[in-house]
């Protein structure tokens, strides 16, 4: 401390307004914080009957983000970025409500498994079918929402048109198949490969 310095007189009252408006500022970042890495994962908020679905099947997890290889995750992020890969919601023209395409994954000390169900509501029921059973995979396969409209085989043939919403299920960057209904019958159609 310099010799000639002054020291000044700062009233309690004062260093404790000082002190909780530091500690509120800190809190509202921390809040912030906390909202943007609640933003920046799309699956950290699931519908209730997704979680419920997951719960239903010991040992699998919904396919995240995180699941995801560094490249595919990339992509998946440029494209929909407010969307979980695990999860699609859509209106399918079948049930009494939102149906919802879940990609679960799970591994063992052995291997990677995924499988992707489909849940249909049918009053207060659900009806669960299985898009895919559970097979091995190297790089996940997503699944998303496709609106109503024309789509064909990535091969060629004729022009289908889709009423309704579809669901994708996708491996990034390779095979893609869209689920759409047709009086109440499921049908696919490859769409690129």
């Amino acid at each position: 401390m310099k010799r000639n310095a002054r020291l000044v007189f700062v009233p309690p009252v004062v260093l404790l307004a000082t002190a909780t408006c530091a500690l509120v500022a800190a809190s509202a970042q921390m809040a912030a914080h906390s909202a943007h890495a609640k933003a920046a994962d799309p699956c950290a908020v699931v519908p209730p009957a997704v979680s419920a679905a997951v719960s239903r099947e010991p040992g699998w997890t919904l396919l995240r983000l995180k699941d995801l290889e560094a490249g595919d995750r990339a992509i998946w992020h440029a494209h929909k970025p407010k969307a979980c890969p695990g999860f699609a919601a859509a209106r399918l023209g079948v049930g009494s409500g939102l149906a919802f395409a879940i990609a679960l994954i799970r591994t063992t000390a052995h291997r990677r498994e995924e499988e992707v169900i489909l849940l249909i509501p049918k009053g207060r029921h659900i009806q669960r079918r299985f898009l895919y059973r559970p097979y091995p995979v190297g790089n996940a396969e997503v699944v998303w929402r496709y609106p109503p409209g024309p789509t064909r085989a990535w091969d060629g043939g004729p022009t289908i048109k889709v009423a309704h919403d579809s669901i994708i299920v996708e491996e990034i960057e390779s095979r893609t198949v869209q689920f759409y209904f047709v009086r109440g019958r499921m049908r696919s159609v490859v769409t690129s490969d």
